[in-house]
Parts: C-alpha cells; sequence; structure tokens
C-alpha cells in the first residue's frame, strides 16, 4: 500500500499581543474532527485561553 504524505497545515492566532502558532492535520480535518497542535512556544498559556483563542470548548 503506498502512503501519501501530506503536510500539516500551519495556522496561528493572536493572544495577548503574541503570535502563537498551531498545526492542523489534513486527515482529521477530513472527518470533521476538532483538533490543533501547539508549539513549545505556547507552553506558557493556559489552555483555558487557548481554546478562547480558537473559539473552542477547552479539552485536554
Amino acid at each position: 500500500m503506498d502512503y501519501i504524505q501530506i503536510p500539516f497545515q500551519k495556522h496561528f492566532i493572536t493572544i495577548e499581543d503574541l503570535k502563537i502558532n498551531y498545526y492542523t492535520s489534513p486527515l482529521l480535518n477530513k472527518f470533521k474532527f476538532i483538533h490543533a497542535y501547539f508549539t513549545k512556544n505556547s507552553h506558557e498559556f493556559d489552555l483555558e485561553l487557548l481554546s478562547n483563542g480558537l473559539q473552542l470548548k477547552k479539552k485536554l
């Protein structure tokens, strides 16, 4: 079986005047799975602040 590699899509949100990068998977998007992968520079923000920035309910 051949696999096609599709890169993650890069997005950003602005929180407290800082640009926070996050990524989404095209495969998960295809199935309407709500998700976001953050980079290590977002560790200083709590989950509630990040989820509010994405206008989502917070989930671990």
